[in-house]
């Protein structure tokens, strides 16, 4: 079985039902609120640990709650978890999510921990790079680590997956060529 590694965010995802997006200035009541693990690469991980995948996450989240709900969630898939590192100096991310009637939304992330996930501590996990067989990765984290692991990635001669979103405009010239397969949403 082909091993995956998912470098990304971990967030906990709140989300608003609301009758309608609100305009500037403009206080509405919501009909409702509720939790859910997220984060672009936890939800990565997430479906692959389900699909019976061999697959690790590297992330942080902080040393709070939410970082424990998210940590339980990907063990529970089955993810690898131990490259998920607890950042006491940060919240874990968290996307507020609102959804009106019709079924659009809009989203604001907040970076929290997933902004400590730093080329450095990247480097500490090249075990997890030499042991993987495809990475995937996406924009919710800091573009140096993006672009750190994909050099990584290259010198290790493994497959390269990027979603390239949150989109960005950016993106450093020399990240492209070190991308194997760009899965857009």
């Amino acid at each position: 079985m082909k091993k995956v590694l998912v470098v990304g965010s971990l967030n906990m995802d709140m989300v608003l039902s609301v009758d309608h997006h609100p305009v500037p200035g403009e206080t509405i009541i919501g009909d409702g609120i509720t939790y859910h693990p997220g984060g672009k690469g936890a939800n990565q991980a997430y479906a692959v640990g389900k699909l019976g995948g061999d697959v690790r996450i590297i992330g942080c989240v902080g040393w709070d709650n939410n970082g424990m709900i998210l940590t339980e969630n990907l063990a529970q898939a089955g993810v690898d978890t131990t490259a998920i590192n607890r950042m006491p100096e940060a919240p874990t991310g968290m996307a507020i999510i609102d959804v009106d009637k019709k079924g659009d939304n809009s989203i604001i992330v907040i970076s929290g921990a997933n902004a400590c996930l730093t080329p450095d501590l990247l480097r500490k996990q090249k075990a997890s790079v030499e042991w993987s067989d495809f990475i995937m990765t996406q924009l919710e984290t800091p573009i140096d680590t993006v672009l750190e692991l994909a050099r990584m990635a290259k010198k290790a001669d493994k497959c390269m997956i990027l979603d390239p979103s949150p989109a960005r405009a950016d993106l450093p010239d020399e990240l492209f060529p070190l991308i194997d397969i760009m899965k857009p949403n």
